[in-house]
């Protein structure tokens, strides 16, 4: 166990408490009861003789002193904040929270993500690890594009390799940190990049041009891209995924479908998705009805007039 978190002791009275300490015993993560900074310093030391790191931990604070230790250690730090320190001003503090309800080891782990700058870990299906894309991936990233259809990367600057890594690069740093979604990397046991999927707003991201085209070409049920969303769609919530030429027709995208939502609406309560593929692929078509029927979620197609049909799903 290598996961710890860091909690002031005030904030075990709080409603919710039990629930939240319960749901990380659950998940095998150490606590620690802090109440001043000396406390913090000496929580700190007792995880590196179990063979933790910096990085290994978080911590939620209610007051400043705590606050200001946590930026002097460098620990990654989210506040919890109430009637009681309502006018109190946490220092390298990046996340408020006013509730307990529903925290839990993934909450500590986007903190730590986001404090240290390193890919979120979203979701595992049967065969791939899904997570947030960094820096290092882009080689892979823009391999994928290049086999790819024109019309699915449209809003992607392909007119030089170095534009589409600016591109890249400014996403991931943006994207992630603004929005705590975006699309992510799929990658095999191997590492190898087998696709990306994922939900955001109507703007385009790495695999999901806002354009919608999808793969034109009479492909197997799973060599399919799917995009969502544009300035006439009713929802904002858009899910996309695509699948890498050398990985279609393994299946993989009913995989990513299945993950990406069941993420959407469990972690990030987005339960409103919409995602828009070609009218005339049925391969695609297929895909994302199956995928759909299988998790029993129902759904609403609508053909746009424009070459295009919609999932609603709600």
């Amino acid at each position: 166990m290598s996961e710890y978190v860091l909690i002031e002791k005030t904030i075990n009275e709080k409603d919710f408490a039990p629930q939240m300490m319960d749901a990380l015993a659950k998940e095998n993560v150490r606590t620690y009861a802090v109440g001043t900074g000396n406390d913090l310093e000496t929580a700190l030391e007792d995880a590196r003789t179990k063979g933790c790191v910096a990085q290994d931990g978080a911590l939620l604070c209610y007051t400043q002193e705590l606050s200001v230790a946590a930026a002097r250690l460098g620990i990654a730090a989210a506040a919890y904040s109430d009637e009681g320190n309502e006018d109190t001003s946490f220092e390298g503090v990046r996340y408020l929270v006013t509730s307990l309800e529903g925290i839990d080891a993934d909450f500590f782990r986007l903190i730590r993500a986001r404090h240290f700058g390193t890919p979120l870990h979203i979701a595992d299906t049967e065969r791939l690890g899904i997570r947030e894309f960094a820096e290092s991936d882009f080689d892979a990233f823009y391999e994928m594009l290049l086999t790819s259809p024109a019309e699915t990367v449209e809003n992607i600057p392909m007119e030089s390799r170095e534009a589409c890594r600016e591109w890249f690069l400014s996403y991931i740093r943006t994207k992630y940190a603004f929005y705590d979604c975006g699309y992510w990397g799929a990658f095999d046991e191997d590492g190898r990049l087998v696709g990306t999927c994922g939900v955001e707003i109507p703007e385009s991201g790495p695999g999901g041009a806002a354009s919608g085209a999808t793969d034109s070409k009479g492909c197997d049920a799973d060599d399919t891209e799917g995009t969502a969303g544009g300035a006439e769609s009713e929802a904002a919530n858009e899910l996309g995924y695509m699948v890498s030429e050398a990985f279609r027709g393994k299946g993989y995208a009913t995989e990513l479908i299945t993950a990406v939502v069941t993420y959407a609406r469990e972690k990030l309560g987005l339960r409103k998705l919409i995602c828009r593929v070609s009218a005339g692929n049925e391969a695609s078509r297929r895909t994302i009805e199956s995928a759909l029927t299988k998790m029993g979620l129902p759904y609403v197609c609508r053909e746009t007039g424009k070459g295009m049909v919609e999932y609603y799903i709600d």
